[in-house]
């Protein structure tokens, strides 16, 4: 299986989604085939036109009705609603739905999906450590026959965006599996080397490792650090994370 769609949405951010679409475009072989369905969370289209020249694999829409601006609305409703808005345009067997603070770090994230959808139904880059446990919605491929059936709106407190994906794995006797990631397993940080580990074993990205390998990172809280309403001394900033994928992803460099 080379094929396969990416799920994602943003609010205004327009350096998130490029720095995970062109990361996706670097790293996936040539032999691979990716769209995209972009979900903004708002009537802003100032940035559609850069995004969409990523690729020619990229279809965006806006809907209007999950903005965050209105006060019915919170962020967990917003992406609810956006995941449940942007799924219905998808036609590939399988999706990768996740956050827009994520980044694709090696080939071999291409690699392991290959070899997984053999034997498994739902495949997440980390799991929740609280709640049920759940494969996370921030990146999890799923066949999306199981992601059109399923609600992903939050039932909070018991069950937050995406969590149903993981119950419905469960009730039915699917096969589902959770990549080792330094949110569940800090201890992995130990046998890092290179940037991600010299921003620090507490630096509030997460890190899906395999083989000793970085293949998917997730900034984590993207929108409060964004709009700049969340700082923790020693975690990654809205301009570090930016930082740490300029040079790599730069033209230049970009296959």
């Amino acid at each position: 299986m080379k094929k396969f769609t990416v799920l994602t949405q943003s609010y205004h951010q327009e350096d998130f989604l490029v720095i995970l679409l062109k990361s996706f475009e670097k790293f996936k072989p040539k032999d691979f085939d990716i769209e995209y369905v972009v979900v903004e969370g708002s009537d802003d289209v100032s940035y559609k036109e850069k995004v969409c020249n990523i690729s020619s694999n990229i279809k965006w829409f806006n809907n209007v009705e999950s903005d965050t601006n209105n006060p019915i609305n919170g962020a967990s409703t917003a992406n609810g609603l956006n995941i449940e808005f942007g799924k219905q345009f998808i036609e590939s067997e399988w999706t990768f739905v996740c956050h827009n603070d994520i980044a694709v770090t090696s080939k071999n994230f291409f690699n392991i999906f290959q070899n997984l959808t053999q034997k498994y139904d739902l495949i997440s880059m980390c799991k929740d450590n609280i709640r049920i446990g759940a494969c996370h919605i921030s990146g999890l491929f799923v066949k999306t026959n199981i992601l059109k059936q399923v609600d992903c709106m939050p039932f909070l407190p018991e069950l937050d965006v995406g969590d149903n994906l993981t119950v419905f794995c469960r009730d039915n006797e699917l096969n589902y599996i959770s990549l080792p990631n330094t949110h569940n397993d800090p201890g992995l940080w130990d046998n890092l080397s290179g940037e991600w580990s010299d921003i620090g074993k507490d630096a509030g990205v997460d890190r899906c490792v395999v083989d000793n390998e970085v293949i998917f990172t997730h900034l984590g809280r993207g929108t409060p650090k964004f709009l700049k309403s969340y700082f923790k001394e020693g975690k990654v900033t809205y301009e570090g994370w930016k930082l740490l994928h300029s040079e790599y992803l730069s033209e230049d460099n970009t296959q």
